[in-house]
């Protein structure tokens, strides 16, 4: 299982605030015809119906790469989803200021591919803003 990025625990205490039920492990993703797995950081819940899986970047080192990876991690995972006929929305959660400062530059292209995101202020551990 890979490792989690250093401010997951303050996503999830965030989202437990927004008051979504978080899993406690991440979400095992398999590939259709491999014994391969993917994990989703973080599978939470709202009620009996409401499902949707979290995928938590920090950016806290080399911010261009970290956004290729994030955004590329984030498409795979959507693909993946659609191959195996799961509809859970998936957001990606960024850190206020990492979303105020380097991923507005790429904004546009996120908006170009529909990615969801949760925008996390790291320091007061609350959900700032949805962007379906």
């Amino acid at each position: 299982m890979p490792a989690l990025d250093h401010c997951h625990d303050i996503v999830v205490r965030a989202l437990e605030k927004d008051g979504w039920d978080v899993d406690s492990k991440p979400f095992s993703l398999r590939l259709v015809n491999q014994k391969t797995s993917l994990y989703v950081d973080i599978r939470a819940s709202r009620g009996q119906e409401t499902i949707i899986l979290v995928e938590v970047k920090c950016f806290t080192n080399d911010l261009l790469a970290e956004i290729y990876t994030a955004i590329g991690q984030y498409q795979f995972y959507r693909m993946v989803m659609e191959q195996r006929q799961l509809s859970y929305p998936i957001y990606l959660a960024v850190p206020s200021d990492a979303y105020y400062g380097i991923f507005r530059s790429v904004l546009p292209l996120a908006e170009q591919i529909n990615m969801k995101l949760i925008i996390v202020d790291l320091e007061n551990e609350t959900v700032e803003q949805w962007i379906p």
